[in-house]
């Protein structure tokens, strides 16, 4: 059988869905037979990977990227050497294939976090991601969290949704790098929280927590680290307002080299988001030993297990008081370290890329049938 992975999300950053389908073709390539059965299929070339390719270039580029979508899927099928197609990237193609489709639901923001896209896209997601969703053969789910999601809002079948876990990159481990601290100004003891920032990620209320702290008496300071994303402005705004100007570090994105020596060296890593579909960064901080203290809501608490402390994301104080017992008790956060490595190396690419075969599998026999 010839898997046809939709590559196109590569051509931008390998953030977010652009490492999960990195990763999927990685892994694809090292563990599928016969191994020439990968095909990339995009508008243009794939760069990382030799496999062979299927480029079907955008006829409408006034549309941008999300023209090519439709226009492949009324475009592809068996006459390209491909089998079966598989599309990483859970934008809407609401055409039915001609090919056994399978397609990755990463999280339902535009249904439930509308005001964080472009005006019109969640209205776009809501008209045309159900009839998607139908004619798929087969849907995979980053988590539980997101298939009850699909269940509850979209009325997708149960039996229709398979529950995946996505990995954890392996260079993710405890480091000592003296030249991360330095290129990124991170002198002396620091929380560190890492996401895009926009409104979802609630590093508002992760502001007025810090406040709580230094106004408790901590000399850490707060290391921000991710890029400009949707509506960033109130947390400058907040910034300036609680007079943290001088005690928070706003790195900027920081390539993923350079990311498990920032993970290394804090003392707590916070992660208050209000929604996530998988959510990379408390697990790529518990495979460095960092200790975590994350969101009771949505997926995160599938994810980090146990390990993490878990809290209200919206209780600014709550907040601050579980951050202040991990950075009073070295105890805890050495067993809380210990236990985050060994939960972390649950999850790789190698057993999410396993049970995305096992799909295949199953809807390319059941299509045969």
């Amino acid at each position: 059988m010839n898997i046809g992975i939709i590559s196109s999300v590569l051509n931008k950053s390998h953030t977010g869905i652009g490492n999960y389908t990195y990763h999927l073709i990685d892994c694809l390539n090292r563990m599928y037979e016969p191994k020439e059965g990968v095909v990339l299929v995009n508008d243009r070339h794939t760069d990382g990977f030799t496999n062979r390719e299927v480029i079907l270039s955008n006829p409408l580029p006034f549309f941008r990227s999300y023209g090519w979508y439709p226009y492949m899927i009324r475009k592809i099928g068996k006459e390209k050497g491909i089998d079966l197609l598989h599309n990483p990237y859970q934008v809407p193609t609401y055409f039915r294939p001609a090919l056994p489709y399978i397609i990755t639901v990463h999280d339902l923001t535009p249904w439930l976090f509308p005001v964080e896209h472009p005006a019109g896209v969640p209205a776009f997601f809501r008209l045309l991601m159900p009839r998607t969703l139908r004619y798929a053969d087969g849907i995979i789910a980053d988590s539980r969290s997101t298939k009850a999601d699909l269940v509850r809002i979209l009325g997708v079948p149960e039996e229709k949704i398979r529950v995946i876990h996505l990995g954890v990159d392996t260079h993710f481990r405890p480091v000592d790098d003296p030249g991360v601290r330095e290129r990124y100004g991170l002198e002396g003891p620091f929380i560190l929280t890492v996401g895009t920032l926009e409104p979802r990620k609630n590093l508002v209320g992760l502001l007025r927590a810090f406040r709580i702290l230094r106004d408790g008496g901590i000399g850490h300071r707060l290391v921000v680290t991710g890029g400009l994303g949707w509506r960033y402005k109130e947390i400058f705004s907040t910034i300036r307002e609680l007079h943290l100007e001088k005690d928070v570090i706003l790195t900027g994105y920081i390539p993923g080299s350079d990311l498990p020596g920032v993970y290394s060296a804090a003392e707590v890593m916070v992660y208050p988001s209000l929604y996530e579909g998988f959510g990379f960064p408390p697990l790529e901080a518990m495979a460095c030993g960092c200790p975590v203290v994350t969101s009771n809501v949505s997926s995160l608490p599938e994810i980090a297990g146990d390990v993490a402390v878990m809290v209200d994301p919206r209780d600014a104080g709550a907040i601050a008081a579980e951050i202040r017992r991990l950075l009073d008790d070295e105890s805890i956060r050495r067993y809380i370290s210990r236990k985050g490595i060994e939960r972390a190396a649950g999850f790789t690419w190698e057993k999410c890329v396993k049970e995305t075969m096992g799909v295949y599998r199953e809807v390319g026999e059941a299509r045969r049938v």
